[in-house]
């Protein structure tokens, strides 16, 4: 359990965060389209919400506007980066030798990496702070066997988000 710290709080959401969707072709592979943009919202709103006596969101409109009366701060979170790393299952010679072309270059888990920018501004505009948070989450084992592709890439997003979560709660 957190401790509200007793600020009021003013929560932006631009479109490029609550709209957020990744999208990843590489030649001769599946395509990957994961849109968290929803998601990202509420489990921000969530961890908002946990950590500040009072949270209140910001319309989204293009720009953020300033002042923002009656607040002691706003955030305006971003998806400042999105990775993801799909399975890569061992390849063999001819004689079944199994190559080794680097370290831990073989996985049946997919894996993900979300950087998060946090920026805080005092209500006229002024930055308070801007600082990144890394997120990483990786698919539990057999996921992948019972579920798909699919719902195992899902299920890794959602692991990353949660730390995520659980990072800014903590350590903000």
């Amino acid at each position: 359990m957190v401790d509200k710290l007793p600020i009021k709080v003013a929560v932006y959401f631009d479109e490029s965060f609550s709209n957020f969707a990744y999208r990843e072709q590489a030649a001769g592979e599946k395509s990957w389209v994961i849109m968290i943009g929803s998601a990202n919202v509420e489990m921000m709103r969530r961890a908002f919400q946990g950590m500040f006596r009072e949270t209140v969101e910001l319309p989204d409109v293009p720009d953020l506007k300033f002042p923002v009366d009656q607040v002691d701060a706003v955030i305006a979170p971003e998806v400042e980066s999105f990775e993801i790393r799909t399975p890569q299952p061992p390849q063999y010679t001819p004689d079944g030798t199994q190559l080794l072309r680097g370290v831990d270059e073989t996985t049946d888990r997919f894996t993900v990496w979300i950087t998060y920018r946090m920026k805080m501004y005092d209500s006229q505009g002024r930055p308070i702070a801007s600082w990144p948070i890394r997120a990483y989450g990786q698919t539990p084992e057999g996921v992948m066997d019972m579920f798909g592709p699919d719902e195992a890439l899902a299920r890794a997003t959602t692991i990353a988000m949660r730390d995520a979560g659980a990072y800014l709660s903590i350590y903000f």
